[in-house]
């Protein structure tokens, strides 16, 4: 379900330290991908990307495949974000984090999700 994260959230929660687990910043960013859903992705997304993807792959073009990535984003389509009494949603369809949805996460719970990818 998903999508579950904004471009700032996943770029944040990339580049909070770590001293256990996946500590490289753009090996969180690569394995954090598949969960974005953004409809404003800003122009130094792209190039944040490729700079990931020439660091930890062999793709001949990492601006290209970064570029076709933030078009596509995966299995959902992007979502557009808003802040709404001090929490963050989407208005994805598939989104646990869009509160019209019947399944939505309750609303401490999406509060907590914002503080915790906001830092």
């Amino acid at each position: 379900m998903g999508p579950g994260l904004s471009w700032p959230e996943l770029e944040a929660s990339a580049d909070q330290g770590a001293t256990s687990g996946v500590t490289d910043p753009n090996a969180r960013l690569l394995l954090l991908f598949p969960m974005l859903g953004d409809a404003d992705v800003p122009e130094a997304s792209a190039p944040r990307l490729a700079s990931a993807l020439a660091e930890l792959t062999i793709v001949e073009d990492p601006a290209e495949v970064a570029r076709v990535l933030l078009e596509n984003q995966g299995q959902w389509t992007p979502a557009s974000w808003r802040e709404a009494d001090g929490t963050w949603i989407c208005d994805g369809s598939h989104s646990f984090r869009n509160p019209e949805n019947h399944f939505a996460l309750p609303a401490p719970q999406l509060a907590g999700i914002t503080r915790a990818l906001r830092q």
